[in-house]
């Protein structure tokens, strides 16, 4: 279970150590993380290169000079509907025939910038969706070692490949394996898929929670919950909200939350057949999540309640959708939010990665097991595994451990091993009488892929 408070600064090995060391939340210097956890709901393909090249390179761009930010986005594999929306997919037709974009698109995926899957694809309004559109998309990802991490629902109720959540009705048909006729008795669901997706590599579910507390994986209380949640509004948000006050105040939510405090964790457990699966919730709301509401959802005030806060935020954004297709992929508002956020990542206030990434980012930080021992000049950290109930146990690599940062106070300085063997891919920085030993984030190099 993700932590719902930060590393207390003490080794985690017994034995007596000189110095404290904590694993931070995020990359030094960063107080807190954000990724925007784009839907490619109408946007087409000049248009996602023109988004891409503002949003992750620093050439010159109608809006300016690039962000360098490392912002991914979702795509899909399909789509019945291109008269009425012009986004773009990887197969021409539902045959499976690979349209001329898709040696683009999987170079997109190796780099990560095309990093969530958004559902197979785009069958609102029509339907038409079968389990062997799942085995045919799943075939070609897999000959070009495509393994998304990713999942995000998507669209109407004619899209039955969704996949169930807590709240979510007999609709959302691509998890279950059967559902039930008029007569009661049980039928084979023609789309299901759940089997496929989870051998694909799938690990992370998005299955249409969103939340409005300005911060996830840090403590709340029932009290701010109710007071300064809800940044933007919803229809009977009140009752909402003293409903789970009242829920906060009588039970522990049965995950071992304190009473008077709300399950605020990132990632949770979501108990299918096949599994095991995360799911994972997004910040904001249905309706204010466009291209033009960025000045809304990147305000300087909510970013500094983020910073504040010490949490993180998985942002909810349709940025492809605007109310004409005249009009430019940005405003000038929407712009200058977004340079904001560059700024704030740049400066480092707050760190900014993909959603694939950040989400992996997490799983790695709350399962990471490691010691720590005085070895002479230096305090030696020993990371040994990862062992995790959705990704499984296993001894991560540099890689695995990009943004990992170690805290060490006092005078010795920190040296880093690898399940016993010393690495030098750990970064060790030392300012005043803190050492900070980091194995640096990923850097998401789109070369000319963009262009």
């Amino acid at each position: 279970m993700p932590a719902l408070t930060k590393s207390p600064l003490r080794p985690r090995a017994a034995g007596a150590v000189s110095h404290a060391v904590r694993l931070r939340s995020w990359p030094h210097p960063y107080p807190a993380a954000l990724a925007i956890c784009n839907d490619i709901d109408c946007t087409t393909w000049p248009d996602f290169l023109e988004i891409h090249r503002f949003l992750n390179t620093t050439r010159s761009t109608p809006f300016g000079d690039g962000l360098g930010l490392p912002i991914g986005d979702s795509y899909w594999l399909y789509t019945v509907r291109p008269d009425n929306d012009p986004g773009f997919a990887y197969f021409d037709e539902l045959d499976g025939r690979p349209s001329p974009l898709a040696p683009r698109m999987r170079e997109l995926m190796h780099a990560g910038v095309l990093n969530v899957l958004h559902t197979y694809g785009n069958f609102s309004q029509r339907g038409g969706f079968r389990r062997y559109h799942a085995e045919r998309a799943a075939a070609e990802l897999n000959r070009w070692n495509v393994h998304p991490l990713v999942w995000v629902n998507h669209g109407d109720c004619h899209n039955f490949q969704n996949i169930h959540g807590p709240s979510t009705g007999e609709t959302f048909a691509g998890g279950r394996k059967h559902r039930c006729g008029t007569d009661g008795v049980p039928v084979a669901n023609l789309e299901y898929h759940l089997d496929i997706t989870h051998r694909l590599g799938i690990r992370y579910l998005w299955v249409h929670e969103l939340v409005q507390d300005i911060g996830q994986d840090r403590p709340l209380s029932a009290w701010e919950h109710h007071l300064r949640g809800n940044a933007i509004k919803t229809d009977r948000w009140l009752r909402r909200d003293a409903k789970e006050v009242a829920r906060a105040w009588l039970d522990r939510n049965g995950h071992g939350v304190p009473r008077g405090m709300v399950d605020n964790r990132l990632l949770r457990q979501h108990p299918l057949d096949p599994g095991p699966f995360y799911r994972f919730r997004r910040f904001g709301r249905f309706g204010p999540d466009c291209m033009s509401h960025l000045p809304l959802l990147l305000a300087d005030a909510q970013l500094d309640a983020l910073a504040d806060s010490g949490g993180v935020m998985i942002l909810f954004a349709h940025l492809g959708k605007r109310p004409e297709p005249t009009l430019p992929v940005f405003t000038t508002e929407a712009a200058n939010a977004l340079r904001g956020l560059a700024r704030r990542h740049h400066e480092g206030n707050l760190y900014v990665e993909t959603t694939s990434r950040l989400l992996y980012y997490v799983t790695v930080r709350d399962h990471l097991e490691w010691s720590v021992q005085d070895a002479g000049d230096h305090v030696i950290i020993d990371i040994k595994q990862v062992c995790d109930p959705v990704i499984g146990t296993f001894r991560p690599r540099v890689n695995d451990l990009a943004g990992i940062c170690f805290e060490v106070r006092g005078e010795k300085p920190p040296a880093v091993r690898l399940s016993g063997r010393p690495t030098l891919a750990a970064q060790v920085e030392r300012k005043g009488r803190t050492y900070f030993a980091q194995f640096p984030p990923n850097k998401l190099d789109v070369g000319d892929l963009l262009e």
